[in-house]
C-alpha cells in the first residue's frame, strides 16, 4: 500500500484481526477439541468462544487482505518482489524455526517422542506432516501465508484486468452492491460452497481455520471489490446496525447449534 494512499483503518483492522488469532489460539489449549498441546482440564464455555471467534476472524482477514492488494497494486515485477518478500521469505524461515518447534511440543505431549528439541529436529524432515511425518511444509499456523502467496499469484491477471481494462465491470459491481441492501448477495456463494462442496476434499476441508479454501478466495476478492468503490462502502456503513443486529442473531444461533449438536472439527492448521 503506497504512501499517498494509506488507509489507516485497514492498518488498525489488520492489527484488532492478528490480536484475535493470538486470542483464539491462547483458547484451544482449553476448548474440547483436539489440538496440538492440550490442558489436562478443558472447558465446555470455551468450545462456544473458539467457535464465535472462528466464525469471522480468517474471513476478515482474508478481506483486509484483498482489500490491501487493491491499493498495493503497481508495477508487476515490483509487486511479486514484495510479496516474496512479504509472504514466502517469512513461511520458509517460519517452516524451519519455530514451526519446527510447535511440532516437538506436539509429538513430546503426544507421547511420540522423548527427548530434547535438539534431539528431535533431524527427525523433523522424515516424512510429511499430516501424512505420519513431522516435516510441516505448509508452516502449520503459517498456512496462511501460503495461501494468501497462492491465491495472490494466480488471481493476479483478474486483479490486474479489473484495475485496468476492466475497471468499467468493477465500477458496476461495486455500484450494483451499493445498492440499499445489495452486498448481502455476497454472502450467498459462500453458503452454496459451505453447504455443497465436499467437506472431505481438498477445497471443500474446514481445517483452515474453520473455512474451506474455495470460500477465503471469495472472501479475498470480496475484500479487492468492497475498498474499490466509496459508494459501496458507504452503503455498509449506512446499514452497520441491520449488519450487527444480524450478527447478534447469527451468533446465538451458532451458540445454540454448537451448545446442542456439537462443532465442526478442526486441523491441525485451525
Amino acid at each position: 500500500m503506497t504512501q499517498e494512499k494509506r488507509r489507516y483503518d485497514l492498518d488498525w483492522l489488520r492489527v484488532l484481526a492478528i490480536l484475535t488469532v493470538f486470542i483464539f489460539h491462547s483458547g484451544r489449549f482449553f476448548d474440547r477439541m483436539d489440538w496440538h498441546v492440550k490442558n489436562p482440564m478443558t472447558h465446555e464455555g470455551l468450545q462456544t468462544w473458539t467457535m464465535f471467534l472462528a466464525s469471522w476472524m480468517m474471513p476478515l482477514i482474508f478481506v483486509i487482505s484483498g482489500a490491501s492488494l487493491y491499493f498495493a497494486l503497481g508495477k508487476v515485477g515490483k509487486f511479486i518482489k514484495d510479496k516474496v518478500l512479504r509472504l514466502l521469505v517469512p513461511l520458509v524461515v517460519g517452516v524451519f524455526t519455530h514451526v519446527a518447534l510447535g511440532v516437538y511440543l506436539e509429538r513430546l505431549t503426544h507421547h511420540q517422542f522423548t527427548g530434547s528439541f535438539f534431539e528431535f529436529y533431524p527427525k523433523y524432515f522424515q516424512g510429511m506432516y499430516g501424512d505420519g511425518g513431522n516435516f510441516a511444509w505448509m508452516g502449520l499456523h503459517l498456512w496462511y501465508l501460503l495461501v494468501l502467496f497462492v491465491f495472490t499469484l494466480a488471481l493476479m491477471p483478474v486483479f490486474y484486468w479489473l484495475k485496468g481494462p476492466g475497471k468499467k465491470v468493477l465500477d458496476w459491481l461495486g455500484n450494483f452492491l451499493a445498492l440499499p441492501g445489495m452486498f448481502y448477495l455476497l454472502a450467498l456463494p459462500v453458503a452454496w460452497i459451505m453447504i455443497k462442496v465436499n467437506p472431505q476434499s481438498i477445497w471443500g476441508e474446514r481445517a483452515w481455520g474453520g473455512w474451506s479454501l474455495l470460500g477465503y478466495i471469495l472472501f479475498f476478492l470480496y475484500g479487492f471489490i468492497l475498498f474499490s468503490n466509496v459508494k459501496l462502502q458507504e452503503s455498509i456503513k449506512r446499514w452497520r446496525w441491520v449488519s450487527l443486529t444480524l450478527t447478534i442473531i447469527c451468533t446465538v444461533a451458532l451458540a445454540y447449534t454448537n451448545d446442542r449438536y456439537g462443532s465442526a472439527v478442526f486441523g491441525s492448521r485451525g
